[in-house]
Parts: C-alpha cells; sequence; structure tokens
C-alpha cells in the first residue's frame, strides 16, 4: 500500500510512510471503513531533506516502539538503503546498503537492486 494511508499507533501517534506491507495474516485484518491501529509487516520511507531527521529519528522510533518488523529507509542522494530490523531490544544500528541487492527477511523473495532504484539519481 502506498501513501496517504495513517497507521495510528495511539491517539498521539500516527506515522504515514512511502510505502507499507501487510502480510498475509495482516492483510486479513484491514477494513477499508476503518483506519489502520495495527501495525504493517514493514514499512518503506523515501528519504528527502525535508523528511530525513525525521523519518531517521521520531518515525523510526516509533517504528521499533510498535513492532514494525523491518524499517526500510531509501535515500537518493547517498543512494543507499538503511534496513532496521526488529529485535527483542528494538532497532540496532541499520545495516547500510549502497551497492548490490537488499533483501527483506519479512517479505518472502523481495529484493531491490541498487542500481536499478537509484539510477538517474531518482528512486524509484
Amino acid at each position: 500500500m502506498f501513501a496517504p494511508l495513517d497507521i495510528v499507533f495511539s491517539d498521539y501517534n500516527v506515522v504515514q510512510p512511502d510505502v507499507i506491507y501487510f502480510g498475509p495474516e495482516s492483510v486479513r485484518r484491514l477494513d477499508p471503513r476503518q483506519v489502520v491501529r495495527f501495525p504493517p509487516d514493514a514499512a518503506f520511507e523515501v528519504l528527502s531533506p525535508s523528511t530525513v531527521r525525521n523519518d531517521r529519528g521520531r518515525k523510526r522510533q516509533l517504528m521499533a516502539r510498535y513492532a514494525v518488523p523491518e524499517y526500510w529507509t531509501l535515500d537518493p542522494l547517498a543512494k543507499t538503503v538503511e534496513l532496521s530490523r526488529l529485535t527483542e531490544m528494538g532497532y540496532d544500528r541499520p545495516i547500510v546498503v549502497s551497492e548490490g541487492r537488499c533483501a527483506s527477511s519479512v517479505i518472502a523473495g523481495f529484493e531491490i537492486d541498487l542500481a536499478a532504484v537509484f539510477a538517474d539519481g531518482v528512486a524509484i
């Protein structure tokens, strides 16, 4: 699913990731007549100068606090992907990938080729 779609973690914590993945079990819980009040299985952000601090800061912290298994940030300027995977203690330092492929541990068979994603300096 793509933005705009609010994920309401609490009355004070609402996020709107650029791309959201709900696995087969989570999809069954979605109701198009109601806001989403449970964490997605993965969330993806494409960084921009105006959102980078929030995406790497507050939003990442909220994703960890509310148990989103994977949080990806794609940086078109640095041409990198930062992959945060949930552990018992929250997110560790993100895995930073700058070339080759980056694979999900949550989405079976999903991986991105960084050269293709960042072709012409634009994230697709």
